[in-house]
């Protein structure tokens, strides 16, 4: 990190009063606005000075305060698709991820910073941080805050926050609560029909996802490889593993089976049907159901995660209900 200015010649510090500290408050009152409570920008001229020295161009020296307001109106724009898009959850959980209410502006490691727009995200002490290259001050600063650095920069200080679920996935469900909760209700609905009996579905959300996490953390680990968007589909995931087992009971007969559905009532008393992750399968199968304490769960391992898809028959066996 470079020494921090004395000061700025006289030239740059009046284009800095005017066009950054000038508009500063504008903008300020417009990302208030926008996320419902007061922000503010919290810029360091002298601090970054500089790195403006350092750009082959004149303009960031020269022109410091206009870079920064356009650093601010990116920031603003990011923002404010990140609330048109996920409505009052994404504020509210940019508010309490960020909860200083703060953005600042500083330089970033090579590794924080994503191509190709120059610059990254960090959530540092509550504040929001536009990181830019050391060479790179003054590169597309419109793009400040995309959702390619936001994102993971809020999703792993969530992870530092010892809540059940990251930014990503309580964003990917509660975006998607309303189809999430009226696809849980059609296929409870369609095994409270096939099993004529009330059925209750359990998601288990937090214990699942903790585990998912702790999988996607592994080396080598398929989720990140292959399933890079597993967060935020994570509650459609859930819903599906419930479809599909639906799809298979029906499949073996529960439906026009009175045997088959009097030996579910026995067994399953409680009428609950719980999702979860287990360390091993009984069978080489991408998922199974296993009948304990009246409670039938509907099970896969952390490696099998989303698998279902490609082995839509037979994960279900009637031996399983003996």
């Amino acid at each position: 990190m470079l020494p921090r200015a004395a000061k700025l010649p006289p030239a740059v510090r009046e284009n800095v009063r005017e066009m950054y500290e000038g508009h500063k408050e504008r903008f300020e009152n417009e990302l208030s606005e926008l996320l419902g409570v007061p922000w503010t920008f919290d810029f360091d001229p002298l601090a970054i000075y500089p790195y403006a020295e350092l750009q082959p161009s004149d303009f960031p020296k020269e022109y410091l305060g206009n870079v920064l307001q356009i650093y601010m109106a990116g920031a603003v724009t990011s923002l404010k698709w990140l609330v048109e898009k996920y409505g009052d959850t994404g504020r509210k959980e940019l508010n309490k991820i960020a909860h200083a209410h703060t953005i600042e502006l500083d330089v970033g490691e090579p590794e924080q910073i994503v191509n190709p727009f120059d610059s990254g995200t960090a959530v540092v002490d509550g504040k929001l941080a536009i990181l830019f290259k050391a060479d790179g001050f003054g590169s597309m600063p419109d793009y400040a805050l995309t959702q390619d650095s936001l994102f993971p920069a809020l999703t792993a200080a969530s992870e530092s926050m010892s809540q059940p679920m990251t930014f990503l996935a309580r964003l990917g469900l509660n975006m998607n609560y309303g189809r999430e909760k009226t696809l849980l209700e059609q296929i409870r609905k369609k095994f409270s029909d096939m099993l004529k009996k009330e059925i209750t579905l359990d998601p288990n959300f937090d214990k699942v996802f903790a585990k998912l996490l702790a999988e996607s953390k592994r080396p080598g680990n398929r989720l990140a490889s292959v399933l890079h968007g597993w967060q935020l589909e994570f509650g459609l995931h859930v819903s599906n593993y419930f479809g599909v087992a639906a799809y298979q009971m029906q499949s073996i007969g529960f439906g026009t089976d009175e045997v088959l559905r009097e030996r579910f009532h026995n067994l399953v008393d409680s009428g609950i049907i719980k999702l979860r992750i287990v360390d091993a399968l009984k069978r080489n199968k991408d998922f199974e159901v296993e009948i304990k304490d009246g409670v039938l769960y509907v099970q896969t391992t952390p490696e099998k995660w989303c698998l279902w898809s490609h082995n839509n028959n037979d994960d279900i066996d009637v031996g399983d209900f003996a």
